[in-house]
């Protein structure tokens, strides 16, 4: 019995000592790491020369870091789970050796040690901070434009971020995730990485999930108004990394056949407005900021072979098309309208002319914004210009047997007669690339 005791006191002797030497290594390394980041707060032109130099060197290091610590973060949150299940008297495996007679004959307060114990020795020893400065310095070599491509074709630096972004949100912080999308939306600048990173294996639905918070239900209704922040502010920077991933000609097929993409962007261009609004922290400033990326990687999808034009504006029966509608009527932001326009511009073809000219209320909104009489600035001529050059574009593509052509002609007739009364100033019109 004493030797049986005595035993087991070594054994938590060891397994509290692994654990003070684990802690202090990461201690140590979170230290590190966090005087890494501060430094690297510098101008780009001398991050870029220190990426240069040591840049293929940190990044192995920081990607070994993180991936231990995601490792840590989900053993750690399995024990958690295995200790709210099992009882008190089921925390150890049942044995028929010796250890079991030692079990029976201890009291209570030497079993509520050895429980203590053995979740002690099996949990790893992690440092929530370490994901946050990892990310964040890899997001500073992120800000140079020459170091994106090679970063972006790092071996394991995709799909490290991605599993940070994938990770459930009760044990990575938010702030690793939010730097994480940050990271992919920068890389997608650069347009070497596009096509590959359109490519990398579930990265874009990913991405997709991150836009599409409202069709969780467990995050429908946030339960803090933190939470909700992250929520879109990483909703942000999705829409973000989608749009810029939208540019390159090779993507716009592929990417309009990732499930529940295009209707992401559909239900980001119209959220407007939230229940958590008024309260500050630029809740309207993100929600804006994911209109105008939303719009606008429609208008780059839409600037696609005529048969993806045509699949667009038949897409969920016409809600692309009601959505734009919407937004180009009802939308307080100029830019938000202005990406709209050119959105039905790009989707103008002779496959899809019909199903346009045939929407209702598509006429009378492109002759209103058309013959608009106010031109504060350039942005009241540019939406005119727009819509001007839309109904041409219809015109063109439109066949004279069509049944809508009469009606088409009938719009065009009137702006034009409206327009060659009014002078307006030729404005540089949007294209299909940001």
């Amino acid at each position: 019995m004493k030797s049986n005791k005595k035993k087991f006191n070594q054994d938590d002797y060891r397994a509290n000592s692994h654990d003070g030497t684990s802690k202090g290594y990461t201690e140590e390394i979170s230290r590190t790491v966090e005087a890494l980041e501060m430094v690297y707060r510098c101008s780009a032109n001398y991050v870029s020369s220190s990426f240069t130099r040591v840049g293929l060197e940190i990044l192995p290091l920081l990607l070994g870091i993180i991936n231990k610590e995601l490792c840590c973060l989900k053993d750690s949150s399995s024990s958690e789970q295995c200790e709210d299940v099992n009882t008190e008297e089921d925390v150890r495996p049942k044995r028929t050796t010796s250890d079991s007679t030692l079990d029976s004959t201890m009291s209570g307060s030497e079993k509520k040690s050895q429980k203590e114990t053995f979740y002690v020795s099996n949990q790893n020893t992690s440092s929530p901070n370490l994901l946050r400065k990892c990310t964040k310095i890899i997001g500073h070599f992120a800000r140079v434009g020459s170091a994106t491509e090679t970063m972006a074709y790092h071996p394991d630096l995709l799909s490290t971020l991605k599993n940070i972004i994938d990770s459930q949100s009760d044990f990575v912080p938010s702030e690793a995730r939010l730097n994480s999308l940050w990271i992919i939306a920068n890389l997608a600048c650069n347009t070497e990485n596009m096509v590959m990173m359109a490519c990398t294996p579930g990265l874009m639905d990913t991405l997709v999930k991150q836009c599409r918070f409202n069709d969780d239900k467990r995050l429908k209704h946030p339960e803090s108004f933190s939470d909700y922040i992250h929520l879109i502010r990483a909703q942000s920077i999705a829409a973000r990394a989608m749009l810029n991933l939208s540019w390159a000609p090779e993507n716009k097929i592929p990417m309009f056949e990732v499930d529940n993409l295009v209707d992401s962007l559909i239900t980001m261009l119209l959220t407007r407005t939230s229940e958590w609004g008024g309260r500050g922290h630029g809740v309207s400033t993100f929600l804006l900021q994911s209109r105008r990326h939303a719009s606008g990687a429609l208008r780059n999808l839409a600037a696609a072979p005529r048969r993806n034009k045509f699949h667009l504006c038949k897409h969920g029966n016409g809600s692309l098309l009601n959505s734009l509608l919407d937004a180009a009527r009802n939308d307080p932001d100029t830019s938000v309208k202005t990406r709209v326009l050119a959105t039905l511009h790009n989707l103008t073809c002779a496959d899809s002319a019909e199903i346009l000219i045939s929407e209702p209320g598509l006429l009378d909104l492109l002759s209103e914004l058309a013959t608009a009489n106010e031109t504060t600035g350039n942005t009241e001529d540019e939406l005119g210009t727009l819509a001007f050059r839309t109904l041409r574009t219809m015109e063109k593509a439109a066949s004279s047997d069509m049944s809508c052509h009469d009606s088409l002609q009938k719009v065009l007739n009137e702006v034009s007669a409206t327009r060659n009364s009014t002078v307006l100033k030729p404005v540089k019109t949007e294209s299909s690339a940001e």
